[in-house]
């Protein structure tokens, strides 16, 4: 999972997170649907109940991956993100 948003940068009180993820290896059966709809209503659910927004397909506007996307400011100077490696070892 790539993180961006206030959560991601220096901010004492960060408001929201953004974040990209790969749901190729996920079971999505055990996975909030919230969290699959990025709808704009689906993006305000997400943030209601877990304070931000999860997206695992392409930018609309820049057509790049989110975890590229998020590596850019609004003028496209490159920047850092968190990596948050989110694997379950299978018992």
């Amino acid at each position: 999972m790539w993180v961006d948003g206030s959560f991601a940068t220096g901010e004492e009180d960060p408001n929201d997170w953004d974040a990209a993820w790969d749901p190729m290896p996920a079971d999505l059966n055990q996975v909030d649907p919230i969290l699959l709809d990025s709808s704009p209503d689906g993006r305000l659910r997400q943030k209601a109940k877990y304070g931000g927004e999860l997206f695992a397909q392409i930018e609309g506007k820049t057509g790049f991956p989110f975890q590229l996307f998020f590596q850019q400011t609004r003028d496209g100077e490159a920047k850092g993100i968190v990596l948050l490696n989110l694997r379950t070892v299978a018992q």
